[in-house]
């Protein structure tokens, strides 16, 4: 798409000049008029080839996409309706701080990784240098990672009310699952920046599959928590197996470790850490709470209502497998600010759809959780709304990061803890209304923030193009 319009952008300053415009699949020549009405056409027939182009791979992705997160809603509304709610109570905080674990992990890595990658994505060498590069460095945070949370872990499933051998199984199916999803993280940004988004649906779809399979299985014979983290952490296993199976067609797997890619994704790690550590604790500060504040019935209804959130994540997947990698590698300023308030325009409009449905149908919702969690009426509004709201924060905030623009920890931090602490001095932290109210009301200040970190990027890229072309003429 890019390349596309840079081309297309030469062409026009060109009179009467037969081009090839590539695409995927074909090779349409094309010729440019000179005169305004022609160009006018030209570009009306330019911009429906596009639309036309989106909406092919759009449905294509989301007939397979809603097939996938459909088998993973019907793997979490199993659990929710076959687990007692004191065993659902610490299967929701088991798989909290797995994400957790898996987010300090990381720590901005991943950014670093996307953001490079958009440069050598399409040299094998290097690419290869990069993927082993970044995997080094998640491994090493993997370790203070662990040895940090999983005390943590332990802790909270014992003051839940779960036994110490029962907390002990459930740290070691956490640990499992998070081995294979440190290769996964690394692993999966070669086909997402090679744009190969079947594959990547494919290894989304066995993840979905298999684990279902194995819920299900555990549920005729014998389940519980640690089954149900079991299940993910088969999984994993098996997606990262194919990951490494496809990974020579992108990357040359024996590359060396490159210095220059380490330096550059720990700057990016220096600048971004902070940020991660704060994003994942306000992610997860409402089972937090819940957890100290309230008990274990509290629990797990936020752990239930968190599951239905799954019926809205099928935006959230287009974003992040079809839309952030194209978005990572355009280079030009206009360019990207256009593209940005597109991507964030539609993105909200498809997310007020889904509070609305849930706004409209809250009985039809709750059903699906069953009778135990039948009372949440009220709160399954809030829920749906702070997820969203979450969801397109943490889009604005991935836009950001795939060019590598931060909001300083010095800005963000104090600003949204002191917020948080705000809210849960006035608010009732050991009801789940206002667990959710204050998750709700916390993302004000970081939506002004991220736009504003947004802004000053696209003017840093203006200036720093200017400049280039000031030297090269």
């Amino acid at each position: 798409m890019v390349g596309g319009e840079t081309a297309l952008g030469v062409l026009r300053n060109c009179p009467l000049l037969m081009k090839p415009v590539i695409r995927r699949e074909e090779i349409v020549p094309v010729l440019i008029p000179t005169s305004s009405e022609g160009q006018s056409s030209f570009a009306s027939l330019h911009w429906r080839t596009r639309a036309k182009n989106w909406a092919g791979l759009l449905t294509r992705f989301l007939s397979f996409e809603l097939l996938i997160q459909g088998l993973g809603f019907a793997s979490s509304v199993l659990l929710v309706r076959a687990l007692p709610k004191a065993d659902y109570a610490y299967f929701t905080i088991a798989n909290t701080m797995q994400q957790t674990m898996n987010v300090l992990a990381d720590n901005g890595i991943s950014s670093g990784l996307t953001a490079i990658g958009g440069r050598v994505w399409d040299d094998r060498s290097r690419f290869g240098q990069l993927l082993n590069t970044a995997m080094r460095l998640r491994r090493v945070f993997a370790l203070v990672t662990v040895v940090v949370v999983t005390p943590i872990l332990a802790w909270m499933l014992v003051g839940a009310g779960a036994t110490p051998a029962y907390s002990a199984w459930l740290c070691a199916a956490v640990l499992l699952a998070l081995y294979s999803q440190l290769t996964i993280g690394v692993l999966i940004v070669a086909p997402q920046l090679h744009l190969a988004i079947e594959r990547v649906q494919v290894l989304n779809l066995c993840f979905s599959v298999l684990r279902l399979v194995v819920i299900a299985g555990a549920y005729l014979l014998f389940l519980n928590a640690v089954v149900a983290i079991m299940a993910a952490a088969v999984s994993f296993v098996f997606q990262e197996c194919l990951l490494r199976r496809w990974l020579p067609r992108y990357a040359d797997a024996s590359a060396p470790v490159n210095a220059n890619d380490r330096r550059e994704i720990l700057t990016i790690v220096k600048n971004q850490a902070p940020n991660a550590i704060y994003y994942c604790v306000q992610s997860q500060l409402a089972v937090w709470l819940i957890s100290i504040f309230g008990n274990t019935e509290g629990i797990a209804d936020i752990g239930a209502l968190g599951r239905l959130g799954m019926i809205f994540i099928v935006a959230g997947s287009v974003m992040m497998n079809v839309v952030l990698p194209r978005f990572a590698r355009v280079q030009e300023p206009r360019l990207v600010w256009r593209r940005y308030w597109q991507i964030v325009g539609v993105f909200c409009s498809v997310n007020a759809l889904l509070v609305l449905s849930a706004a409209v149908f809250p009985e039809a919702l709750l059903w699906i959780l069953g009778p135990k969690y039948a009372h949440l009426e009220a709160e399954l509004f809030l829920m749906v709304l702070n997820a969203v709201l979450g969801s397109v924060l943490g889009t604005t905030y991935q836009l950001n990061v795939t060019r590598g623009w931060i909001v300083s920890p010095w800005v963000l931090i104090p600003t949204g803890a002191s917020t948080e602490i705000f809210l849960i001095i006035i608010l009732d932290m050991s009801q789940v209304r206002g667990v959710l109210l204050m998750g709700i009301l916390s993302t004000i200040p970081g939506f002004f923030l991220n736009f504003w970190r947004t802004r000053r990027g696209i003017r840093d890229a203006e200036r720093s193009a200017l400049t280039t072309f000031a030297q090269a003429t």
